[in-house]
């Protein structure tokens, strides 16, 4: 009300947008809009949908079937897998490869991405899972080599404006569960997205 008496916000902004959002979302919601400056309806509608798309997901499939994969997405209505694995090629589970797995998410209506600039580079994989390299030197590597050779913000618009996504790499866990005893990048990376403000939570599938 007191952004409508200042004249910040139009009356049909109000009503139309802020108003359709569940009420604990309302001033979240309105900052977000007076922040960028939107005032035309139909560029609050965009907004609120990049708003509410707060959530990063990450999901591995190892130990899974290409059909348990898919269905794991469907269950939590992924529209979009974004690969962030250096090389596409999967030695021991070719069904998850580059050139297969697109296919059949395309038929199961989820769109697909490979990102190879947010993988971990050979040189850095096999010394890390042998435990030659600690995760803390892998975390600081990864986030220098991303913020340097990376347009991450564009990459962040992205995953903003293409509805609720998944990053995709090998192992089961983003972060050491169970047998797995090594945290997946993915796990930095999903880190590193929150901490821009743009999300809120962070959810392993």
């Amino acid at each position: 009300m007191k952004a409508l008496d200042e004249g910040k916000i139009p009356w049909t902004l109000a009503v139309n947008v802020i108003a359709t959002l569940p009420m604990t979302d309302h001033r979240s919601f309105l900052i977000y809009l007076l922040e960028n400056n939107i005032r035309d309806v139909n560029e609050a509608r965009k907004a609120r949908s990049r708003f509410l798309n707060n959530t990063i997901y990450t999901i591995g499939y190892e130990g899974r079937t290409v059909d348990q994969f898919i269905q794991v997405l469907k269950e939590n209505k992924i529209e979009t897998v974004i690969d962030v694995r250096f090389s596409v090629e999967s030695q021991y589970k070719p069904e998850f490869s580059g050139t297969l797995l697109p296919r059949e998410l395309l038929r199961a209506g989820i769109q697909y991405a490979h990102r190879k600039e947010f993988g971990v580079p050979y040189e850095w994989q096999n010394p890390y899972k042998d435990g030659a390299i600690p995760f803390d030197c892998l975390n600081k590597f990864y986030r220098w080599n991303v913020t340097k050779n990376t347009e991450f913000k564009t990459f962040i618009n992205t995953v903003k404006e293409n509805g609720k996504t998944a990053l995709l790499c090998y192992e089961r866990y983003a972060a050491p569960t169970r047998d797995q005893k090594i945290a997946c990048h993915r796990s930095i990376l999903s880190a590193m997205m929150q901490e821009t403000g743009e999300f809120k939570e962070v959810v392993n599938l």
